[in-house]
């Protein structure tokens, strides 16, 4: 009777297992954490884009096709050669650039690039990163791209917090370091999770159930954080210590755009900083960060070419006042963001890639 009983228990937990699974996939949304999905782990960035990685990705708000390169870029391939004739503007940043929640097509890098006659343009933005990352990632790979312009988009809260601390979002990445006069990156070569960790992940890359379940919290803690702890515990491993830079996050994220700049210039490019205002969810509501303030003067001090968002946002709010340029239950742009920000950049491409050409013409 014993073992009948403990069988019926085994049989009733698979069968619900397997109906929150089944549930859990027909509800909109079920496609998980695009970090999860769409990356993979690297020694020196922390994580990049997964080549030739394809899927649906979706929330309540969105569904949307994924569909990357052999670079690991959401976008066609690039030639390796660049065209007498043809201006390349490089893209750098988060989710933002990535293009959470909108197609392809429906970036504003896209949708700037298409008004453009000549340009090529390539988004290399990844999820989560921060600007050190985006940094490091120029550095060894972005120039091989011969851009005439980089533009970097520059999300005011997330990016700020994510430059001084080596972990984001659960995952491990490099941290900018004060060094006497100089700059370096700590965390590197920065270490693999723990296997309670990459286990909670491959669950949330396959299954749709624990998905759902895992952002649930038990005394404050996520439930794919207490999972991950348990399952250390018994396989007698932890997590890397987590490194916090010994810069302030407007300093660490001021140095790392000089850096940036420095770097575009030595390969004959100019750079453009975007900032991205951080919009309350559903809303047209702008949470100006303390930081935003000191960041711009900062920026602006060390003479960097810089696209504000805020008050670009505020009057656009003023002349559609109900309109929504965030998804209902998410900060990042919708189609309409992405398409006035394009608007935005046009403009603003146009223009820096004019001042070059003037520049080129009288150096020759």
């Amino acid at each position: 009777m014993a073992i009948i009983r403990t069988t019926l228990v085994l049989v009733g937990l698979v069968i619900g297992v397997l109906v929150v699974e089944l549930a859990a996939r027909l509800m909109p949304g079920s496609w998980g954490d695009g970090r999860a999905r769409f990356c993979e782990h690297h020694s020196i960035l922390g994580w990049v884009g997964k080549p030739y990685a394809r899927g649906r990705f979706g929330t309540p708000d969105f569904d949307t096709l994924i569909n990357q390169n052999s670079a690991g870029l959401r976008g066609p391939e690039v030639p390796a050669s660049k065209a007498s004739t043809e201006k390349r503007v490089l893209f750098l940043g988060d989710s933002f650039a990535w293009g959470f929640g909108v197609e392809e097509a429906e970036r504003f890098s896209e949708l700037a690039g298409s008004k453009i006659p000549g340009v090529r343009v390539i988004n290399t933005g990844c999820s989560g990163w921060g600007t050190d990352q985006q940094l490091l990632y120029y550095r060894d790979l972005g120039r091989l791209y011969a851009p005439d312009l980089v533009v970097v988009m520059m999300h005011l809260r997330s990016d700020v917090k994510n430059n001084i601390s080596s972990k984001q979002y659960g995952f491990h990445k490099p941290v900018v370091w004060q060094d006497g006069p100089e700059i370096s990156f700590k965390n590197i070569p920065v270490p693999q999770s723990s296997r309670g960790h990459r286990i909670t992940r491959f669950l949330s890359k396959h299954s749709a159930g624990w998905r759902l379940l895992a952002g649930r919290e038990i005394a404050g803690v996520s439930l794919d954080e207490h999972v991950s702890k348990l399952l250390n515990s018994l396989m007698f491993d932890e997590e890397p210590a987590t490194v916090t830079s010994n810069l302030s996050g407007v300093e660490a994220t001021c140095r790392l755009s000089s850096m940036i700049v420095s770097e575009a210039a030595r390969d004959g490019a100019r750079a453009l900083f975007v900032l991205i205002p951080d919009i309350e969810e559903g809303t047209s509501r702008i949470n100006e960060p303390k930081h935003y303030s000191d960041l711009v003067a900062c920026l602006e001090r060390s003479s960097l070419k810089i696209l504000d968002l805020t008050p670009e946002f505020k009057s656009y709010f003023a002349a559609h006042p109900g309109e929504l340029v965030v998804f209902e239950h998410d900060l990042h742009w919708n189609r309409a963001g992405h398409e006035y920000v394009g608007g935005l950049l046009t403009t603003r491409i146009r223009e820096m890639l004019a001042a070059e050409a003037v520049v080129d013409i009288a150096a020759n």
